[in-house]
């Protein structure tokens, strides 16, 4: 995969992929990396089944589609903050201009996260 060529401080990720690769094998992809991103699962079938299985594999969060975009610009914003990458600079521009999502449980990083 091309993420061990170029460093990416957070990974989102459809829950499949066109080839019919998963979330699975880019976890395991990512985990094997030195300095492993914190990877978001978007899936348009986010139950509570699959996000036990991807928070439990390492995945950081776990999105249901249609992504809200304050949703997504938080979890990034966590993810940076737990990777060590701080805040992006684009995530808090537009931070400041999107509403305040509800509590989302898959928003939240996982126990086991790296």
């Amino acid at each position: 995969m091309a993420i061990h060529r170029r460093g990416a401080g957070v990974i989102v990720t459809d829950a499949d992929f066109p080839d019919g690769l998963s979330w699975k094998d880019l976890l395991e992809e990512v985990a094997s990396m030195p300095a492993a991103p914190p990877v978001i699962v978007v899936s348009p079938i986010p139950g509570d089944e699959l996000r036990l299985d991807v928070l439990g594999a390492g995945a950081f969060a776990l999105l249901a589609e249609p992504v809200d975009a304050s949703e997504f610009v938080r979890a990034v914003d966590l993810a940076l903050q737990q990777s060590g990458g701080g805040r992006s600079t684009a995530c808090a521009k537009r931070r400041r201009n999107l509403p305040r999502p509800a509590f989302q449980p898959g928003l939240e990083p996982a126990r086991n996260a790296r």
